[in-house]
């Protein structure tokens, strides 16, 4: 079917909205398609000669539209749709804007159900719905692959759910691991420790609905005198996590960013008694509590813990789970080892 060059006062209507960004990725494949006759300075999107030539021609038409300037350099994620059973606000309010803090770039394209792509293979036409997937590119947009960032069957949406994701995201994307070092300290969402606040650096991860890390909190403000003394050059921070996934332990991380050494120290003394901190989830740091997840995902995955490689697919991480550099390494460690041992090797900067 010919569309008339004479455009209509609602075709018009629809140009507008898609030049100027309005219309979102999810209509870009009916309006290329339907009118491209129309606008000149988008052609039009026609079978390929291969599945990934598709790929990258929607992905050049939907990130131009989007806003998204190309430019060299670099790669970019491109995620379509809502990554199966999330909201897009949880994609463009958390998962976005906390890989962007690992220094990566990622673009989010609505969809509004299927959106297919048209190729050939062994002179057959086929077409396959990319709605829903994710896509490493070039940053200029010259070339790009489709990736399946790993999958739960069940998301929960927490905090530890979001730093799941964004673990996936930075495994594709493959940031400088130097860069992400040299931005721990000042990046990290962390509770330093009273008294021991040494130029080498312990970072403990831990729930606060951890009854293990009750323990060795309490162990070390009861030996805090002999610790500062022996380890003087050992600065611990304790960074809240939801390493168990649960609502709860979403809602008492929050709460312990929130109180500071305060809070954390009020939850832990009374953890076996009356109990600590209450657990409700209505902070506006759960995403500081999503990005320390994704921080200790990212250390597991790039630089291993107790010596073995994690993959997506075993990323389970007790709690605590300690990172430390030694020797401008980092070195990850699950659960609290001996503590003279190990002090005295961070305390000297190497093991």
């Amino acid at each position: 079917m010919r569309y008339s060059s004479k455009i209509s006062y609602l075709n018009f209507l629809i140009i507008f909205l898609v030049l100027s960004g309005t219309v979102r990725a999810g209509f870009l494949g009916d309006v290329l398609n339907n009118l491209s006759d129309n606008i000149g300075a988008i052609p039009k999107i026609t079978p390929s000669p291969t599945k990934d030539q598709a790929l990258q021609q929607y992905i050049q038409h939907a990130a131009l539209t989007a806003g998204y300037t190309p430019h060299d350099g670099g790669r970019l994620m491109v995620v379509i749709g809502n990554m199966g059973n999330h909201s897009a606000d949880f994609v463009d309010g958390s998962v976005v804007p906390i890989a962007r803090e690992f220094d990566v770039e990622v673009l989010h394209l609505m969809n509004s159900g299927a959106q297919l792509i048209e190729f050939t293979q062994d002179n057959k036409s086929y077409s396959a719905d990319i709605s829903n997937s994710s896509v490493v590119c070039d940053s200029n947009l010259s070339s790009c692959k489709q990736v399946n960032l790993f999958q739960r069957t069940n998301p929960n949406k927490s905090a530890e759910e979001i730093g799941f994701i964004v673990a996936n995201i930075l495994f594709y994307m493959k940031p400088d691991p130097q860069t992400i070092l040299s931005k721990i300290h000042s990046n990290l969402h962390s509770i330093a420790q009273i008294g021991m606040n040494g130029k080498n650096h312990l970072y403990i991860f831990f729930d606060p609905n951890c009854s293990t890390c009750s323990n060795d909190f309490n162990i070390i403000q009861s030996n805090l005198k002999s610790l500062k003394k022996l380890y003087p050059n050992v600065g611990i921070y304790w960074v809240p996590t939801d390493l168990f996934g649960q609502e709860k332990s979403t809602g008492m991380a929050e709460q312990a960013l929130e109180g500071g050494f305060a809070a954390m120290s009020f939850n832990f003394t009374r953890f076996n008694q009356t109990g600590g901190l209450f657990g409700k989830s209505n902070s506006t740091r759960l995403n500081n509590v999503a990005y320390n997840i994704a921080a200790a995902y990212y250390f597991a995955l790039t630089f291993g813990v107790n010596g073995r490689q994690l993959t997506l697919q075993n990323l389970n991480l007790p709690t605590p789970t300690l990172f430390t550099i030694m020797n401008g390494t980092l070195v990850g460690i699950l659960g609290f080892p001996e503590i003279p041992k190990f002090f005295s090797a961070i305390n000297t900067g190497g093991i």
